[in-house]
């Protein structure tokens, strides 16, 4: 399996890389450091922190946010109505 640096990594799981980072630090992720002393993250963990653990993350927020009521919210006051 390929190996990524920080940044791809990093888009791929729609995190920032500092958050990348910290998951090497603390073991969440697999990693080595090249000859440059760039981190490697293995494409093998990163493919399993990738996968949704139970169904699309999209798919449970559209219809989590499709169940709530709307809010229903005064009409913007205007020079007009103010008369």
């Amino acid at each position: 399996m390929p190996s990524y640096r920080l940044g791809p990594a990093a888009k791929m799981l729609g995190v920032s890389v500092d958050t990348v980072r910290r998951m090497v630090d603390d073991g969440r992720l697999v990693a080595v450091r090249s000859s440059g002393g760039q981190r490697l993250i293995d494409g093998e963990s990163l493919a399993a922190i990738a996968k949704p653990k139970r169904g699309d993350r999209r798919e449970a927020s559209v219809k989590q946010s499709a169940s709530r009521p709307r809010s229903r919210s005064r009409p913007a006051r205007t020079a007009l109505s103010r008369s």
